[in-house]
């Protein structure tokens, strides 16, 4: 079969200018698609910042738990114990989810290893607990970077109402541009966002080593005392899950290297687990190294100042190069965590689409190779949650983690079952650390659960997550149940046989124009009893068109139809009615005469009668509407 080739010999005309080109770049063939796949060192800025990102709000979150009930001096004692806790949690997880990159290199992380290893449930369970855990993602990690920005400008003195309107403000504007550089194409952000990544993790190492040796040598000038910090208050096992909880938050993010296997350079698996090592080695080394800063100089983050905007004041100096420098790469790293939610929110949309859980049209990949509707829905969705919360992360903190922590324990628990089933090399090992990463993520759920259940604030809590939870799992089988019904009507019992056809063809005229005689034309030559129909808006409209129409002696018997009411659809809608009892077709084809203008604009100067008709005969029974567009000259 020979392919037809449509491009000629000699030189091209140039390409005309394009707006959609020159904002999103030029379509990318697919066949040009394995040169989008990434290579370890700028998949680890991809899919690894929001993880990398939690070290900058992590500990914070476990002294505000503490901070809550004025018992820092407790919660300063039990600070280390809680930091590595999380950070043995973390290696578990590391570990385990490596299993997981090698085992699925087609991505899909725990929806995929759920669904297959344990019930299609229970896959939809982890899908849905993703998606909205990378919606929060976004909305956390966008709100927490602007949070960055205005701990820098603490001093000055803005009314309440003013901070929330620019951290709204702020938030809706770097949520747009994280959409427009994703859209871009993955190849395309990787290049943006590679170096602030790398830049954060020297500057924190930078701040740990910096502070470690300032503390030893100077240890008594960089303690503070207040009264909280002497405030004497027990802490009650309750609070010390909670806060422990909290500190979980540095796991955030660990799951996206595994569902996002697919977009590494070959052998997908492979780099994706050597990515998840480089992670796990700089998330314990910089969480830890946070922690223990905050332990040793005792710092306490406020409602306008960061923890880390805290510590790198007193250990570089407010007002040096360091300290702006740390600032700005802490709100770029946490800007750049809400990308880890713009590469996999859009993979795992396409998965379920492709399983027809949710809809086609996420399964579709734009010019730019990328899935386009992910992003756009994502991006829609997290601003209205940084509405909601008016800019501020803590509202939305206590909510991010628990859905982790579901599809962490879903995605463990199917690895179990995977290893047993396949029995591959030291199947027994990987079987055991897997039991045991669900074990401890199961149980940090459950206590999360129930330690952030209810909390004082008024869009807080787990019960909102939860709730969330079956709710999008029965909007996923209420998709696959429709494309099932639709599978079903659509299918072919049996052969195909000639059958007789009959149908009519109605012109409807708008108006005597240039375009009207050639689509009369079209209408006779696929039915030559074909009849035009003008609805009569003003009393004396269609007496005057129907004299003109014999003037012009078009060949084809024209019907006026009244409407007293001015209604332009319905006189349509009763006639073809008429049509059909009269003729008792197969079908009716309603032809609408389109002006097609010469510049975009003028489409505002146009009333667009054609394009409404079309949208609502299109939608009735038996009735196909056709337009002939008619193309008017440039002015």
């Amino acid at each position: 079969m020979q392919k037809h080739n449509s491009q000629k010999s000699g030189i091209l005309p140039p390409e005309p200018f394009s707006i959609k080109a020159f904002l999103l770049g030029k379509p990318i063939p697919t066949s040009q698609a394995s040169h989008e796949r990434l290579p370890v060192w700028q998949a680890l800025s991809i899919f690894a910042s929001d993880a990398i990102s939690s070290v900058a709000y992590a500990t914070e979150e476990i002294l505000l738990v503490f901070l809550a009930i004025s018992a820092l001096a407790a919660g300063f004692m039990a600070l280390p114990a809680i930091g590595i806790a999380v950070s043995v949690l973390l290696l578990i997880v590391v570990l385990s989810y490596r299993q997981t990159c090698i085992a699925y290199p087609d991505g899909g992380g725990a929806y995929s290893v759920a669904k297959e290893n344990l019930s299609v449930d229970m896959g939809l369970l982890a899908a849905a607990a993703l998606l909205i855990d990378y919606i929060l993602t976004a909305s956390v990690s966008i709100t927490a970077g602007v949070a960055a920005i205005t701990s820098v400008f603490n001093d000055v003195s803005w009314e309440e109402g003013v901070i929330v309107s620019k951290r709204i403000g702020l938030g809706m504007f770097f949520l747009g541009l994280m959409a427009w550089i994703n859209i871009r194409g993955i190849r395309e952000s990787a290049r943006v966002f590679v170096y602030p990544t790398y830049i954060f993790i020297t500057l924190c190492f930078v701040l740990i080593i910096a502070g470690l040796v300032k503390w030893i040598r100077y240890p008594p000038s960089f303690i503070h005392t207040t009264a909280l910090f002497t405030a004497g208050a027990s802490i009650s096992p309750f609070i010390l899950f909670r806060a422990f909880s909290s500190g979980c938050t540095a796991l955030t993010g660990v799951e996206a290297v595994s569902n996002g296997t697919s977009a590494f350079q070959k052998p997908e698996g492979k780099n994706a687990a050597i990515t998840l090592a480089i992670l796990g080695t700089i998330l314990i080394t910089l969480f830890l190294g946070i922690t223990g800063l905050a332990y040793l100089y005792q710092s306490v983050p406020s409602h306008d100042q960061t923890l880390i905007s805290q510590l790198g004041g007193v250990i570089f100096g407010r007002g040096s190069l360091l300290y702006y420098a740390l600032q700005m790469a802490t709100m770029l790293i946490l800007l750049l965590a809400a990308n880890t939610a713009f590469a996999d929110f859009p993979r795992l949309a396409s998965l379920l689409s492709k399983d027809q859980f949710f809809p086609k049209q996420f399964g579709n990949r734009g010019d730019r190779l990328v899935f386009s509707n992910g992003i756009l829905i994502l991006a829609i969705l997290s601003g209205l949650l940084i509405w909601l919360v008016g800019g501020s992360p803590h509202g939305l903190i206590p909510l991010y983690a628990v859905g982790v922590f579901l599809s962490f324990t879903l995605s463990q628990a199917g690895m179990v079952v995977h290893a047993k089933r396949h029995k591959a090399k030291g199947w027994m090992i990987h079987s055991a650390m897997s039991g045991i990463g669900a074990l401890a993520t199961g149980t940090v759920f459950v206590v999360m659960t129930i330690t952030k259940f209810k909390v004082p604030e008024k869009i807080e809590g787990a019960w909102m997550v939860l709730a969330a939870l079956p709710v999008v799992m029965l909007i996923f089988k209420w998709i696959h149940r429709h494309y099932e019904q639709t599978s079903h009507q659509l299918t072919l019992a049996e052969p195909l046989r000639s059958v007789p056809f009959s149908h009519t063809a109605i012109l409807l005229v708008p108006q005597m124009h240039r375009g009207i005689p050639r689509a009369i034309l079209y209408a006779q030559s696929i039915d030559p009893s074909a009849r035009a129909v003008h609805v009569a808006v003003h009393p004396d409209e269609g007496d005057q068109l129907a004299a003109e129409w014999e003037r012009h002696g078009l060949g084809m018997k024209l019907i006026i139809l009244p409407s007293p009411d001015r209604s332009l659809l319905q006189p349509i809608v009763d006639y073809l009615e008429e049509v059909d009892c009269e003729k008792n077709n197969d079908l009716i084809t309603v032809i609408v005469p389109e002006l097609v203008e010469s510049r975009w604009w003028h489409g505002f100067l146009h009333n667009q009668t054609g394009h409404f008709l079309r949208f609502m005969l299109g939608k009735r029974r038996g009735i196909v509407v056709t337009n002939i567009p008619y193309h008017l000259e440039k002015d």
